[in-house]
């Protein structure tokens, strides 16, 4: 459901200072990211003014104008080169370099890759749209698609809430039982085997006096 906020931001095909406005309308969801700042007692104005310089920051990273820089920088923020690579769709690029400001947490946390080649940008099933409507709701829809596949909420749990590349395994939620999408297709067989028993079946014997 994460992703699917910010699936937006990821789908543009190029880098440009412009990707940086490129945000779904549906973000302000992880707001609720913030609320253990609020219970911890941090001043509103002091959050917001620091929420804002962090984002201000995020702007001057989309571009491929710049470059690597000076090492000690590149060792410790988020720059154009190293996020180039969290845009990138190349398999040695995908799931890198998260921080949006500090690079050296990926560093930490083993998730940093330093740029290589320029990336082929943009998300694994490129949307193919330009209908901003579209390029904000479809992840929503192929959640919603893959939720009704199942009628358990654990499979529900895990598609809302687990890596947007999570594949499901339909025997290990339903052993024999059939998920609640292939209702159509068992009536039409359980009608084709009724009309099946009715051919075969032997007339009955006419009633004698």
């Amino acid at each position: 459901m994460w992703w699917a906020t910010h699936v937006t931001h990821h789908s543009s095909e190029q880098y440009t200072l412009s990707v940086s406005f490129r945000l779904s309308w549906t973000q302000h969801l992880k707001i609720i990211f913030f609320i253990p700042i609020a219970l911890m007692g941090f001043d509103p104005f002091v959050f917001f003014c620091a929420n804002q310089v962090a984002v201000l920051y995020q702007f001057w990273i989309h571009t491929e104008l710049i470059n690597r820089m000076w090492a000690p920088i590149e060792y410790i923020f988020v720059t154009p080169s190293n996020h180039r690579v969290h845009h990138g769709r190349d398999d040695e690029y995908l799931d890198r370099n998260y921080g949006s400001s500090l690079i050296i947490w990926d560093r930490i946390f083993g998730t940093y890759t330093p740029e290589g080649h320029t990336p082929d940008y943009g998300i694994l099933t490129p949307v193919g749209s330009y209908n901003p409507v579209y390029l904000v709701f479809h992840e929503w829809m192929e959640i919603w698609e893959d939720m009704k596949k199942y009628r358990s909420p654990r499979a529900w749990w895990r598609i809302l809430f687990c890596s947007p590349s999570l594949k499901l395994d339909k025997e290990g939620f339903y052993g024999n039982a059939r998920p609640l999408s292939d209702l159509p297709g068992l009536i039409m067989e359980w009608q084709e085997n009724q009309k099946e028993q009715e051919e075969v079946a032997p007339a009955p014997a006419p009633l004698t006096a």
